[in-house]
């Protein structure tokens, strides 16, 4: 659904282009190029051809290796639902954006704050204190909202979070299948530094590098 309402929108804005072409060139010119975001893009080959981070996972041994990019293609058609490539510091750009509401840094409205905000209403609940949203996550487990949206891919695995009412974000991206374990205790640490809060982030990722261990693969000798 999200692909379709990307694609929906690519083709009000130029309707004589082909749907894929419409999409990334509305991207482009209605938010990367306003945002001075200078990596995103949808064209894989061109991602590998430049300065990239491979993606990584375990092997048949529980040893991690470099991982294959293929099954990663299949995002391409859907690309509207989350196939971008982009670096972390480009992506803080569009989180500044959300915490501006709308509003770039010379001042200029990019989209109404009222959009945006409409985002993060509430749709589906995702847990006792969680909900989602158009795209969004809003977590009030700690009485502070904390809204995230998260990628995952083969090898790669990413977050972006920010307080709004706080105006702070941050942005994690991971390449690695085992990355995926340090996006909750990432957002629970972003807290934890913006509030003084007790530590327990760290003891979280020390808890889940345990339980992966534990559950790896046994190598080795039965002689």
């Amino acid at each position: 659904m999200a692909a379709a309402a990307g694609y929906v929108g690519a083709h009000l804005v130029y309707p004589k282009l082909e749907l894929g072409a419409a999409y990334d060139r509305a991207m482009q010119q209605k938010i990367f190029d306003p945002l001075g975001m200078k990596s995103p893009t949808f064209d894989y080959a061109r991602a590998l051809r430049g300065d990239h981070a491979s993606p990584h996972g375990d092997d048949v041994d529980g040893k991690v290796a470099v991982a294959n990019m293929a099954f990663n293609y299949a995002i391409i058609p859907a690309r509207p639902a989350g196939g971008v490539w982009t670096s972390s510091g480009d992506l803080i750009r569009y989180v500044q954006l959300e915490l501006a509401l709308g509003k770039l840094p010379d001042g200029k409205q990019l989209v109404s704050g009222e959009n945006l905000l409409a985002r993060r209403a509430p749709q589906i609940a995702v847990g006792e204190d969680a909900t989602y949203g158009t795209g969004l996550r809003v977590d009030r487990r700690y009485g502070i909202p904390l809204v995230s949206h998260g990628g995952s891919m083969a090898g790669f695995k990413s977050n972006l979070y920010f307080l709004p009412d706080s105006g702070i974000g941050a942005v994690l991206l991971t390449n690695s299948d085992n990355g995926g374990m340090l996006l909750g205790p990432f957002g629970r640490r972003l807290l934890e530094v913006a509030f003084d809060g007790k530590l327990e982030a760290a003891g979280d990722v020390s808890a889940q590098a345990a339980r992966y261990k534990a559950a790896a693969p046994k190598t080795g000798s039965d002689s």
